[in-house]
């Protein structure tokens, strides 16, 4: 796995995995598949807010007011 991921060394491949299960955001099922355990909004994804299916700016909705305001 850890030269698929292009990663120096399988050591480094592990110490990734084991991070995620420290912080909790990551567990491992009894037939050794990963999980992630909660939602992180990171990077650019933290802009958006998901509605159903739907990826919204987060700021649309306040952009809307204000231009309804100004008219």
């Amino acid at each position: 796995m850890w030269d698929i991921l292009h990663f120096s060394s399988p050591s480094l491949a592990l110490h990734h995995p084991t991070k995620l299960f420290d912080l909790e955001l990551a567990g491992k099922n009894q037939h050794g598949e990963y999980y992630a355990t909660e939602a992180m909004k990171v990077g650019s994804l933290s802009l958006f807010v998901r509605i159903r299916k739907v990826l919204l700016p987060r700021f649309a909705f306040p952009a809307t007011l204000f231009v309804a305001a100004l008219l």
